[in-house]
């Protein structure tokens, strides 16, 4: 088990879906690689050069919080291909 602190979980005090497993640094990295990062090609593949610039400037937050917001609104699916 992950100890329940700020530096060893980053699911700390967050208990709305976590089943009490927490989760380690490396493993929300390889979790966020293994989801948004395919994410993040497949909406960078869509846009114009200049556009393209703009995102490959922003930070992977920013990235993030984009994409979960057209999956929110549907503008984009989790089906890759």
């Amino acid at each position: 088990m992950v100890p329940d602190t700020l530096e060893a979980n980053m699911d700390y005090e967050l208990r709305g879906h976590d089943i009490g497993y927490g989760m380690c640094e490396p493993c929300a990295e390889w979790s966020f690689d293994l989801t948004m990062k395919p994410m993040f090609a497949k909406v960078r593949g869509a846009l114009n050069e200049k556009n393209q610039a703009k995102w490959d400037s922003m930070g992977d937050g920013a990235k993030a919080k984009i994409v979960e917001q057209m999956l929110d609104e549907g503008m984009l699916s989790w089906k890759i291909g």
